[in-house]
């Protein structure tokens, strides 16, 4: 399952629902992959810790 959100980079008021989501998605079995822009390490990480698959960046 995909999502994507169209800006340059999450304000972390924007990355804490979107990992809330994840974890949601992951809870249902499925895959998750996400597109958010450009990511700090930190961001990176805690999308990893909440069970993000996959990270596609254009």
């Amino acid at each position: 399952f995909c999502m994507g959100a169209a800006w340059r980079e999450p304000k972390e008021r924007h990355l804490e629902p979107v990992i809330d989501m994840v974890r949601e998605v992951k809870a249902m079995g499925l895959e998750t992959c996400v597109t958010l822009g450009m990511l700090k390490a930190e961001q990176a990480q805690r999308l990893k810790d909440a069970g993000l698959d996959y990270y596609n960046h254009n």
